[in-house]
């Protein structure tokens, strides 16, 4: 993990088989509490799911045969509030934190 590396959420529930792929390639399961950062994508395989408690206080609940990726994550109280995602396949459900609601067009 790099110094600058940015927190954008916290493992919440993991089940089956889901994989963590860091931005140098290196595939690790997830854990409980484990902090998710930008740039590290989920994958999750036809038995896995992974619920994601972002920094802002909103939910990602990331369903089988999917992977996703945070491309940017801003959390501060203002305008420049975001969350910028990559859906690659699949599916996730997700309940917006703060930054939905006080910047909507940044989620």
């Amino acid at each position: 993990m790099g110094a600058l590396a940015q927190v954008f959420g916290t493992v919440d529930a993991v089940g089956g088989a889901v994989s963590i792929i860091h931005e140098d390639g290196i595939q690790s399961p997830p854990v409980l509490g484990q902090k998710l950062l930008v740039g590290q994508t989920v994958q999750t395989e036809q038995t896995g799911e992974l619920n994601v408690v972002t920094e802002d206080g909103g939910l990602l609940a990331v369903r089988p045969n999917t992977r996703f990726k945070v491309l940017q994550f801003q959390a501060t109280q203002d305008h420049k509030a975001m969350i910028d995602m990559s859906l690659v396949r699949g599916a996730l459900r997700s309940i917006t934190g703060w930054i939905g609601k006080i910047n909507p067009s940044g989620y």
